[in-house]
């Protein structure tokens, strides 16, 4: 029986994972969508001065694979690793939002 309870403790609590992360993209879609703008902002003039994220990642201070991760939307911008990318691209990115 043991078996069976906890398997059914691990389906409800990823259910309710499921339940919370869809509430946080439901009450958080604005923002959501501003930092996938920025994101690809960021892509863009990445693409356009012919910069490497590990080149991004090196001018910010940052590592490799936080850069990744904001770009990929898995870790959220802050006003100090927003800076440090707009000082290392020379560019105002909340401006051109």
């Amino acid at each position: 029986m043991g078996g069976k309870n906890t398997f059914l403790k691990l389906v409800n609590q990823k259910d309710n994972q499921i339940i919370i992360d869809a509430q946080y993209r439901l009450e958080n879609k604005d923002w959501l969508r501003k930092s996938q703008e920025i994101s690809l902002m960021i892509l863009k003039i990445l693409s356009e001065k012919n910069l490497t994220k590990q080149q991004l990642a090196y001018k910010t201070g940052l590592s490799q694979p936080t850069i990744t991760q904001l770009l990929k939307g898995k870790t959220k911008y802050t006003h100090t690793n927003l800076g440090r990318i707009e000082k290392a691209l020379g560019v105002s990115l909340t401006h051109m939002l």
